[in-house]
């Protein structure tokens, strides 16, 4: 008689979901698996959409309180070019800097890196090449020049308050693009994501199209032609 030990499978042979369950808790610590510097490169991220909000609302203000200016300007042409350059800046980091929140919420990684390299850098050449100057400019401005028009002088200087601010965060948009810049490269590097290949996705969802071509060959049929009689 066969004894109980010799006909009981060992126990982890009679346990299939074994191996599954240690399978899907690799994937799984695979994929909470972060990258690099990742709280820095989300509070980098934070702080450039909360200063790139605060940018383009008062940038916007000014321009919309500039053009609705009642005898002409408010500011020189000068400024007023480099506050339009300033404006739409402060639109490009703050787009990004969205996607990125998304894209990090959604996969724990942001975008392309290649595409936020470029824009860090377009960020710091502009912002750099236009911020101090405008700055300059906005606080060399008399608000006395419109007197008698108290109205037009209170307004110049709220005007000065307010681009002041603006400017102001653009500049520390810039300064926060000028730190992420070296941050992506070597968090990069440091993780050999550089090698991988990007794939094109939306944060989100996907948007793909497929479509297929047939050619239909037509057979030409002769039909026997019948001679009367």
């Amino acid at each position: 008689m066969a004894s109980a030990s010799d006909t009981t499978p060992l126990l982890a042979d009679a346990d299939p979901l074994a191996g599954s369950e240690q399978n899907e808790d690799n994937i799984t610590t695979f994929r909470q698996k972060k990258e690099p510097f990742f709280r820095i490169t989300v509070a980098l991220t934070i702080f450039s959409a909360v200063f790139s909000t605060i940018a383009f609302v008062f940038d916007l203000i000014v321009i919309a309180i500039d053009s609705a200016a009642p005898h002409g300007y408010y500011l020189f042409w000068g400024l007023r070019y480099r506050v339009h350059h300033m404006f739409g800046i402060s639109v490009l980091t703050l787009i990004f800097s969205h996607l990125n929140l998304a894209s990090i919420k959604h996969s724990r990684r942001p975008l392309w890196l290649w595409v936020n390299l470029i824009v860090d850098a377009v960020t710091v050449v502009y912002v750099v090449g236009t911020a101090p100057e405008a700055l300059s400019q906005n606080f060399h401005q008399s608000p006395d020049s419109w007197l008698p028009d108290t109205g037009a002088a209170n307004t110049t200087r709220a005007v000065i308050v307010l681009l002041g601010i603006g400017l102001v965060s653009g500049l520390v948009v810039a300064f926060v693009h000028l730190v992420h810049f070296p941050v992506r490269c070597y968090a990069s590097l440091k993780s050999g994501s550089w090698q991988a290949p990007q794939s094109w996705k939306v944060p989100g969802g996907e948007f793909k199209i497929d479509f297929s071509i047939k050619f239909l060959r037509q057979e030409e049929r002769s039909e026997p032609l019948i001679e009367e009689p």
